[in-house]
């Protein structure tokens, strides 16, 4: 079953049908409901419980529209070599007045770092801004671009 509010979702798993169903608090993670054609979604696990029939989860929603990415820092030292990362990407909600933001694995957020953003659609450069949320394997924040288009780092 499904519940939707207008920033989350709480969603019911048949422990019947699922197999290996595990899930942690602060667990970053990827659905789609069963409706129509729905498309896939993507936020933060904020609490579960579970019967004996079926285990229901809220999640955050990070924001209408977001999408898979890749970031690319420019210089970590902590991390020499270290290339691209897995991302989610969540575009601005002028009507919230969000800026946009990314999901990345813990340890990529520095304020001001700058990074190559790919999207699927276009690689960016980019200022890390503002952290919103920090977890133990995800950071949560804001950016802004620094060019619209370039070309993906060799």
């Amino acid at each position: 079953g499904i519940n939707e509010s207008i920033c989350g979702i709480c969603l019911a798993v048949d422990l019947g049908r699922a197999s290996g169903v595990l899930i942690r608090i602060s667990e970053v993670v990827a659905y789609r409901t069963d409706r129509g054609n729905a498309r896939w979604s993507a936020g933060l696990v904020r609490w579960a419980c579970t019967t004996d029939a079926e285990l229901r989860m809220g999640i955050q929603q990070f924001g209408a529209n977001c999408r898979p990415a890749v970031v690319f820092p420019v210089y970590v030292p902590e991390r020499p070599g270290d290339g691209f990362r897995p991302a989610v990407f969540v575009p601005a909600d002028v009507d919230a007045k969000r800026q946009p933001s990314l999901v990345t694995p813990a340890g990529t957020f520095r304020i001001n770092r700058k990074m190559f953003i790919d999207d699927g659609t276009v690689t960016r450069m980019a200022l890390a801004g503002k952290l919103l949320e920090r977890g133990p394997h995800f950071d949560w924040f804001e950016f802004s671009l620094v060019s619209q288009q370039l070309d993906t780092p060799g």
